[in-house]
This record gives structure tokens, C-alpha cells and sequence, in this order.
């Protein structure tokens, strides 16, 4: 149901790829197909699909204005859910306001950039459970399973998978292995559904200053700033 390369277009400006581990084949006539058949044939007297209990099934999505992008891409998605009958309740909240439901496991959905594996030390790992999502997961995780909930064997391979990649050396054939395994666990079951990658951004610098990076994890120069220096 949801028109990626729609987004790429209109949000990206087409500086943007379609996910590689999830199926980017957009058609109406096919979601709505899938929806028939899974039980939801039944909608309300605006066009929307009901639930098992017979109510008008809302997905509620909250996020907050982390970037400049995300709000147009959830307006999108409403769009995209509505044609094919489904209720996307989206709004925007304060950043801090989410990140606190988030931890105490109280949102339904959301939308935020996913940036992994980016780092050697594992600083991103929004391709594992974390306050994103599968928040009980996580504290089971973190706690050792002194709290949270124990999660699935795919999402424990999930972590598994991680922590060899952050011991691994980035580029070689373990972490290359492992990065494709993560991949393959969450196309199977769709953990996180991603809409674009590969996304390219213009960033501007003065031509004084000198050791400024011009490709890769954009998001990584942020992170620089004691290694340029003024010509």
C-alpha cells in the first residue's frame, strides 16, 4: 500500500533508493486484496476498514519533529493507507513527549530514520529492539532478563547478529555476513518497515574549512567537527 517511490519523489527530491530488504512493489489492487482476504472486507460508512471487534481499525502513529522530513512522509502514508481503506491517525508530538511514551512502551507506531549498521562500536542499532521499537524486548536485553518481556528466537538472533558485527572488522567477511543476516531476519517478518534508504543530502560548508567529508553516512559529519580545521 505504500507508493515509495512516490516519497522519494516529492520528499526526496529522487535522491533516495527503494529498501533493500523489504518488497517495494506498490499496488492498490494488491493490498487490497490482502486485506479482503485476511478478514478485513468489512468498512465503516466512511470508506474505513473494521477490525475483528467490528470498530473502525485505527493505526495510531506519533512522531515527533526529529527532521524537516519525516512529517511530509507521514502525510504521505496517510494518503497511501486511506486508499486502501485503513484509518492512519497521525500526529506530531513533542520529540521529548514520544521518546518518554516510547520508553514506557505506550505508542502504537511511528516513523524515524533508520541509519543501521553505520558505526565499528555499535552506536546505532535501529536494526535491533531499542525505545523505536520492541521496547520490552529490549529491557529484557539490557537487564538480562530481569525485566521486559523475552522476545522471539529471530529477534534474540537479531541481537546475536549485532553484537558479532560490532566486534567484527567493517567491511569484511564476518561483518558482511552477519549485516546480511540482520537484513534477512527482518525482510522475513517485517520488525521495522523501512520507505526509502540510501537518502542524499546537500550540505553546505564554507571553502575555508578543510577536512570536510563529501560521501558516506551523512549523518556521521555531525559527529566530525574536531577534525576540520580553517585553511
Amino acid at each position: 500500500a505504500i507508493n515509495r517511490q512516490e516519497i522519494i519523489d516529492n520528499i526526496y527530491f529522487g535522491l533516495a533508493s527503494l529498501p533493500t530488504f523489504v518488497p517495494s512493489e506498490y499496488s492498490v489492487e494488491k493490498a487490497n486484496q490482502l486485506l479482503d482476504e485476511m478478514g478485513m472486507d468489512k468498512k465503516d460508512s466512511d470508506g474505513y476498514r473494521l477490525g475483528p471487534d467490528g470498530k473502525t481499525f485505527v493505526i495510531l502513529l506519533e512522531h515527533g519533529a526529529w527532521a524537516p522530513d519525516i512529517s511530509p512522509a507521514v502525510e504521505l502514508l496517510v494518503a497511501h493507507f486511506k486508499a486502501v481503506g485503513l484509518k492512519l491517525d497521525a500526529k506530531q508530538e513533542d520529540p521529548s513527549l514520544v521518546g518518554t511514551k516510547q520508553a514506557a512502551n505506550q505508542t502504537q507506531a511511528t516513523v524515524i530514520w533508520d541509519v543501521q549498521p553505520m558505526w565499528k562500536n555499535g552506536t546505532w542499532t535501529d536494526y535491533v529492539p531499542q525505545n523505536n521499537w520492541g521496547t520490552l524486548w529490549n529491557n529484557w536485553y539490557t537487564t538480562g532478563g530481569k525485566s521486559g518481556e523475552e522476545p522471539p528466537d529471530d529477534i534474540k538472533q537479531l541481537y546475536k547478529d549485532n553484537e558479532g558485527r560490532t566486534a567484527a572488522v567493517p567491511g569484511s567477511a564476518e561483518d558482511v555476513a552477519l549485516t546480511n543476516d540482520i537484513y534477512n531476519i527482518l525482510g522475513k517478518d517485517l520488525w521495522i518497515i523501512p520507505l526509502v534508504e540510501k537518502v542524499n543530502y546537500a550540505m553546505i560548508y564554507s571553502a575555508k574549512l578543510g577536512n570536510v567529508p563529501t560521501s558516506g553516512q551523512a549523518i556521521g559529519a555531525d559527529y566530525s567537527g574536531e577534525q576540520f580545521f580553517f585553511k
